[in-house]
This record gives C-alpha cells, sequence and structure tokens, in this order.
C-alpha cells in the first residue's frame, strides 16, 4: 500500500502525542470519540507575515499564522527552503521537521532534506525566536527569546496539564505542525500527493553509513557526542518520527499503523 501523501512529518520528540493520548482516554471514558483540533480549519493554508528576524542562508524565513491563543491567532517561526534547480514532475516531495522539547527552527536540517531532494519546512514551536547554535542557527543569538504574537510557553513536562486543552502548550505544538503541512501543500513548487514510499519500505537515509554498521550510534561517535536522545541518530529519530505519524492518521481515521517500525531496531 503507498501513502496518500508526499509531505512526511518528521517529529523528534514523543510528547507531542500526549493531547492524543488524552483524546484516547476522554474517548474510553465516554464512548465517543474526542478530538480538540479543528481539523477542517487546520487543513486550510495559514497566512504568512514575511520577517527579516533571524534570517538563515539560503532559505526563507517567516511567521505563518498558527493556533488561536485567548482569542488571536498565534505566529509561529519557521524557515522554508526546496532543492536547487527546477522540480520533479509534480513538484517537489516535502518535508514538515518538528523539534522536540527546548528546540527550535533549526535550518541545518533543512538544508539536510534538501541535499536529498526534498523541499523542507522548520518551526519553532515553543514561540520563540531561533538562538544559540545548534543545527545551524546563525547569528549567536540567545536562547528562550520569545515574540509577541507568541502562543503559550511549555512548562516542564506536563505542568499545564490540568488547563482547558487551547490553552496548553501541547494542543498548539500539534496544531502548528498540521498547519505546517497545510501550508507546504499550499506552494506551488510541492507535490502535495504522489507517494514517498511504501509503508514497508525503508526510512529515507539521511546520512550514508557502512551497510553492516549498525544504525545505533555510540554517544562518541554521534552529533554533539550527546548521550541522550538515541545520541543524536538520526535514522531512529525518523523511525520514531514515522511511528508517531502513522498513529496520529490511524486516529485520524486512516489506514492502520504497521505493528513495528520499518527498518532496524535499535541495538540493546
Amino acid at each position: 500500500m503507498k501513502q496518500k501523501h508526499r509531505i512526511q512529518l518528521v517529529s523528534f520528540w514523543a510528547a507531542l502525542a500526549a493531547p492524543l493520548m488524552m483524546a484516547c482516554a476522554d474517548a474510553a471514558a465516554t464512548g465517543k470519540r474526542v478530538m480538540p483540533w479543528d481539523l477542517a480549519a487546520l487543513s486550510q493554508p495559514p497566512k504568512v507575515h514575511p520577517t527579516a528576524e533571524r534570517p538563515a542562508q539560503g532559505m526563507r524565513s517567516f511567521f505563518y499564522e498558527g493556533a488561536h491563543y485567548k482569542g488571536k491567532p498565534t505566529w509561529v517561526f519557521a524557515y522554508y527552503a526546496a532543492p536547487q534547480g527546477e522540480p520533479p514532475a509534480g513538484g517537489w516531495p516535502a518535508v514538515v521537521c518538528a523539534h522536540g522539547g527546548g528546540g527550535t527552527a533549526f535550518p541545518a536540517w533543512v538544508t539536510q532534506w534538501n541535499k536529498n531532494g526534498y523541499a523542507a519546512i522548520a518551526m519553532d514551536l515553543e514561540g520563540h525566536l531561533p538562538g544559540g547554535t545548534y543545527f545551524g542557527v546563525e547569528g549567536n543569538f540567545p536562547t528562550d527569546v520569545g515574540h509577541e504574537n507568541a502562543g503559550p510557553k511549555r512548562i516542564g513536562w506536563f505542568g499545564d496539564i490540568a488547563l482547558p486543552d487551547k490553552e496548553q502548550w501541547f494542543y498548539h505544538a500539534v496544531a502548528d505542525v498540521i498547519l505546517a503541512n497545510s501550508l507546504l501543500r499550499s506552494f506551488p513548487e510541492i507535490n502535495p500527493t504522489t507517494p514517498i514510499s511504501p509503508p514497508s519500505g525503508p526510512a529515507p537515509r539521511l546520512f550514508q553509513e557502512p551497510p553492516a554498521k549498525s544504525k545505533f550510534l555510540a554517544a562518541a561517535e554521534s552529533p554533539n557526542r550527546f548521550g541522550f536522545h538515541w545520541n543524536c541518530n538520526a535514522e531512529t529519530h525518523y523511525l520514531v518520527g514515522e511511528g508517531m505519524g502513522r498513529a496520529m492518521v490511524e486516529l485520524l481515521g486512516g489506514p492502520k499503523a504497521p505493528a513495528n517500525p520499518t527498518g532496524p531496531a535499535e541495538k540493546k
């Protein structure tokens, strides 16, 4: 079976699934499906506001309008770029790059996907402007700098769980990822319908490595020598995001997610 869309969600933090788990719990208690998001509204491309803030070489930076917060739309900072040259017949395949907690819009993620033939968008889901120096962020700006049209900030892990759904950071993070997907689909150079790969096929390889080498990299071998987040193993992150994306599609009434992730298992 082929995927219906060529836009692929790449998520690097399983906490984005929290609102889905809460929705499932509510549904089990009431016997009804509970969906806090207005999917019809989120499927429409959001309004875009160009900005000169936090430029990154070779890509566009802008705000797009996110989920409403206390009566007005939030603005979400994003980087976007497509590969150089003429797009293939039907347009470029595209990727939505969603960061984890404490992350931001990372230009290097966009650049890496461009090198592999994909258009890509990376956005900040915590109401910040990009700062720091990780993953291609330029200018050496401070981290954790907000802007006047930001939505709610993340409070620890689940510090806002007692608030109404639409005031929780997790609600906004999921909504803003869906809106990024809708925005990409509206760009004329993007192919929104051609399959990317069958569900049982291999994940796209971001980095080449010897076939015999395990896909799990030790911290000393991995980017930034991190000893967490699967030691920054890009393929494992991809598989986590792929599994979450397919589970979300199933929850929203689409094809059933496969029981096992695509690709090699993580080494114990």
